[in-house]
């Protein structure tokens, strides 16, 4: 049987349609878990301690579910519990607490008028540094904007998967760089 998944790159949308319309869902991702969770699938999950595994063991704690993971594809026959079922109302409910959790947090920072003094004002730092080794307005407003460009690339690196990833990382790797530039000239 052709393992189409790993063979070729394929879409963001083919790989949730391919998760959601499974049976049953073997993965070694953060976002395959879940994805998992969101669609309700009963998964296994062969966590990678390289790539991950801090996120992915917060991720079991958080739902309860410490028993879907393995460490090593070998332990899939001695795993007693890996085939359980999933209790998916208890997922539900947390994911739906969260949700409202999240919606609440956008909501308070998007309606807040200024930055609290604990709060970490990244823009506000970099005026006080600039201002304090007497830069010039262009200098600021130059970095501000590389700031606003190495978020976006970072993300977009985060998102994407072969050429494209390559790509955003450069790019997300060259702004930081021209950024470390700019503060020490």
């Amino acid at each position: 049987m052709k393992d189409w998944i790993n063979d070729c790159e394929i879409s963001v949308e083919d790989w949730l349609f391919a998760i959601k319309n499974c049976s049953f869902f073997i993965t070694d991702s953060f976002h395959g878990v879940c994805f998992a969770l969101i669609f309700n699938k009963s998964f296994i999950c062969i966590a990678n301690k390289k790539r991950g595994y801090s996120r992915l063991k917060s991720l079991f704690k958080m739902f309860n579910i410490d028993e879907k993971y393995i460490l090593d594809s070998s332990e899939i026959e001695d795993g007693k519990n890996l085939f359980e079922e999933i209790d998916f109302k208890n997922i539900n409910h947390v994911i739906e607490d969260k949700r409202e959790q999240s919606l609440q947090w956008l909501k308070n920072a998007l309606t807040r008028e200024k930055v609290a003094d604990d709060d970490i004002d990244i823009l506000g730092i970099l005026k006080y540094k600039l201002s304090k080794q007497q830069r010039t307005e262009t200098d600021w407003l130059q970095i501000k904007e590389l700031e606003r460009q190495r978020i976006k690339y970072h993300w977009l690196y985060r998102c994407s998967i072969g050429e494209k990833r390559k790509e955003y990382k450069q790019k997300y790797k060259d702004i930081k760089m021209n950024i470390k530039l700019l503060k020490t000239v």
